[in-house]
């Protein structure tokens, strides 16, 4: 949880890399940029959900970044490839109201799904997202 953060001079480089080794959703609120266009990064499988509390990372209150897959690319909420989000897609509504939620697997244990991938699929689009047991449990 991070609360208060100023980025002050990082101009065109991203202030947020994610988690690296794991799957995460890191929480944000009252961020503050200061001669800083890039915000986050993100990498297909470890940088996590960025989820804005506030609305002062994304713009919108509960709004959030993840990875740019197809199947989170909804025209009404989204808004992909902008320069304040390396590689990220950002989800919110002006009420709040969009929420993201973690993909749970059931019927099959981790070490099963371990060096495969999964097959996403939503109204917009789908992707081959691999599964890493290290980054997922």
């Amino acid at each position: 949880f991070t609360s208060g953060m100023k980025a002050i001079n990082y101009f065109s480089t991203p202030v947020l890399y994610g988690c690296f080794k794991t799957v995460c959703t890191m929480r944000f609120e009252r961020c503050e940029w200061y001669n800083t266009t890039a915000r986050t990064t993100s990498s297909s499988g470890k940088s996590g959900i960025y989820w804005d509390l506030d609305g002062t990372l994304t713009g919108f209150k509960n709004g959030f970044v993840a990875f740019d897959f197809a199947f989170l690319r909804f025209p009404s909420v989204c808004q992909w490839e902008t320069p304040e989000h390396h590689s990220g897609v950002v989800c919110g509504a002006a009420d709040g109201s969009v929420r993201v939620r973690r993909l749970a697997l059931s019927g099959v244990e981790p070490w099963q799904m371990d060096g495969k991938d999964l097959n996403v699929f939503s109204s917009t689009g789908s992707d081959h997202v691999p599964f890493d047991f290290e980054a997922y449990y």
